[in-house]
This record gives structure tokens, C-alpha cells and sequence, in this order.
């Protein structure tokens, strides 16, 4: 069983990341991250790579990266870029990687947890595929995702987006509605897993309420200051508060 104490957690302020700290993460992404969908006009099938000067270009000023290592070996990075909106500070995730070997085990919620602590931004969010990411979120900001409350708050959220973000300019006005929030990225990962994924995190307690997402889309998935925290038990406090 993998113990948490082994896996040590860092961070650092993106652009003081070094050539060879980005190079391992471009190689993490490249193996890690998930494959092209076979809708893909790039390379079907295959894995998504990401480049080390793509990865730099992510390491903008506002940008803090968060890190795990396993006995010297990074097993998981997450990126958010903090600016400030009219609202208050906005935390927007723009990487979020764990090696597969690894996921499930509250590393995605440690790293995202040791960028935020116990800040009061205004928002905390990613675009993401993936539910193991959004559920993530949620447990780091000890909120759930609320698509009438991520709704209310859309416009103000992608042009945030528009501005800090280079991949959200390029991408559709984001589909929210109180049955779910999703985004057209044209980000063609494949989507084969998702629907088992969704199964895996859902309960009576926690059902899923973002709804589905076709190929090319993304989730828009936001937690609010303003919102109820959730409980979470006291190994997992422990263990978030570990982390920063």
C-alpha cells in the first residue's frame, strides 16, 4: 500500500521552474496524461504528448506549479495561474497530471491543496476530461461543483479565461445549464474511460451533476468561496494540511 508520508510534496512559482524540472514534466504528460480519441485528426489512438517549451509557455507570471515525488521519481504535477478578477482572485488549473500507476490516491486533491491552502480566492477551476480531476477540486476546496452557481457566474469566468489563459480564447463559449457544464475545447482526448469514471466517483451522496461530454469537449468545472464546505474526515485534512 502506498504510503502518503513517502510521497513528498513541493512548489514553486512557474517561471522559476527549471529546463530539466520541465522536461520531466513534459515526459510525465507525454506518458501519463491519456491517448488522442480515434475521432482525433492528430495522430488517433496514440499518446498526447506535450512538449517542454509547450509546458513553459504555461508558466506564465501569477503561475505556481505543485509537485509529488516518490522516491526522487515525479509521479505528479498540477499548474494553476492566479489572477485577480473584479470578484476576487480566481485559481485556474491548467494542468493537472498524475502518473496512472498512482491515481485514485488523493495525490490530484494533495497537489491542488498545497497551491491553495486555506485561500480565500473568489474561484477555483480547470477544464478537464477527466472526473477523477473535478472530484479533485472538490475535495482541495472542500466544495462541490454546482452548475447553476458555475452558470451565474460564466461570463465573468471565460473572459477570465480569454484573458489569462491561452487555450480558453481558442475555445467555444462555454454550454451550462442545471443539468451540466461542459466547454468545446476541440481537445479530441479519448473519452473511452470516462462514462466507468463517472460510475467510480458517484454515489447517493455525491452524484455526478455536470453531465456528459461529447468528443472535442471538456467539463467547465468551478468551486466558489461563498459555497458550503463539505465535510472531509480527519485523515484527510491531515493529510491535505501535510501536503502544503
Amino acid at each position: 500500500m502506498l504510503s502518503a508520508v513517502a510521497i513528498q510534496y513541493e512548489w514553486i512559482h512557474g517561471p522559476l521552474a527549471s529546463p530539466e524540472f520541465v522536461a520531466e514534466c513534459s515526459v510525465l504528460y507525454s506518458r501519463h496524461y491519456g491517448k488522442w480519441s480515434e475521432c482525433s485528426p492528430t495522430a488517433p489512438g496514440e499518446n498526447v504528448r506535450l512538449s517542454s517549451s509547450r509546458i513553459r509557455d504555461l508558466l506564465v507570471d501569477g503561475s505556481v506549479i505543485a509537485f509529488a515525488r516518490l522516491d526522487d521519481e515525479l509521479i505528479g504535477y498540477a499548474i494553476a495561474v492566479q489572477n485577480k478578477s473584479v470578484r476576487g482572485t480566481i485559481s485556474w488549473v491548467t494542468q493537472l497530471v498524475v502518473h496512472k500507476d498512482y491515481r485514485n490516491r488523493n495525490i490530484g486533491k494533495s497537489l491542488l491543496f498545497s497551491i491553495w491552502t486555506f485561500s480565500n480566492h473568489y474561484a477555483w477551476g480547470l477544464i478537464t476530461a477527466s472526473p477523477f480531476a473535478i472530484r479533485a477540486l472538490e475535495k482541495a476546496t472542500r466544495r462541490r461543483c454546482d452548475p447553476l452557481k458555475i452558470q451565474r457566474n460564466q461570463t465573468l469566468l471565460y473572459n477570465h479565461g480569454c484573458r489569462h489563459i491561452d487555450y480558453v480564447e481558442s475555445s467555444d463559449q462555454p454550454i451550462i445549464s442545471e443539468n451540466g457544464s461542459k466547454i468545446n475545447t476541440h481537445f479530441f482526448v479519448d473519452h473511452s474511460d470516462v462514462p466507468q469514471m463517472v460510475k467510480s466517483v458517484e454515489s447517493a451522496k455525491t452524484p455526478w451533476v455536470l453531465g456528459e461530454i461529447e468528443e472535442g469537449y471538456e467539463w467547465f468545472a468551478f468551486t466558489f468561496q461563498d459555497q458550503p464546505q463539505i465535510q472531509l474526515s480527519s485523515d484527510e485534512i491531515a493529510g491535505m494540511v501535510d501536503a502544503s
